[in-house]
């Protein structure tokens, strides 16, 4: 904590970021409330963003993990990962730093409306293609916009998966 130098108030972190929010100093080291400059002010702020998603979680029941390695290895072409020590119910894919983590409990909460994973590639024609070729069933489903295109599946325990293709920017 802090102390605010006009007013000599404790400051809590919280008010110290809002009181900088609030200051009409231009950037160029000037000090706001609280004693903080807006290079401070901004790497507090921006610190705190989202960079990356670093693993996702799903529930199966036991005994389907050869489906599981099929559908998620051979299938989607996740690499299998090892799992963390004292794990053995558990199966583990990666895709560069992600990290998919498929939990073994005798009765897995599966929710196919409200849980599902999403994924991007790179052509949505290629992924029903290869869909097809390995016998996995699949819906297409439209939204709007024509860039909302999707094929949704179930995994071998039943969790929703959709593939997305990943559109470039286009400028406006």
């Amino acid at each position: 904590m802090q102390r605010n130098r006009d007013t000599n108030m404790l400051l809590t972190p919280a008010k110290m970021i809002l009181n900088a929010h609030s200051s009409t100093g231009k950037g160029n080291g000037q000090r706001v409330a609280g004693g903080l400059t807006h290079h401070d002010y901004n790497t507090r702020v921006n610190s705190n963003r989202i960079r990356a998603i670093d693993h996702i979680r799903l529930e199966a029941p036991p005994g389907i993990e050869g489906a599981l390695r099929w559908f998620y290895g051979d299938v989607g072409g996740l690499e299998p990962a090892s799992s963390e020590p004292d794990s053995a119910d558990r199966l583990c894919f990666k895709s560069g730093r992600l990290e998919l983590l498929i939990d073994l409990l005798e009765r897995p909460r599966i929710d196919p409306v409200a849980t599902r994973l999403t994924i991007l590639v790179p052509s949505l024609e290629e992924a029903a293609a290869m869909l097809d070729e390995h016998s996995v069933r699949y819906q297409r489903i439209s939204g709007v916009m024509f860039t909302d295109r999707r094929l949704a599946m179930l995994d071998p325990a039943g969790n929703r998966v959709e593939l997305k293709q990943e559109w470039p920017y286009a400028p406006i």
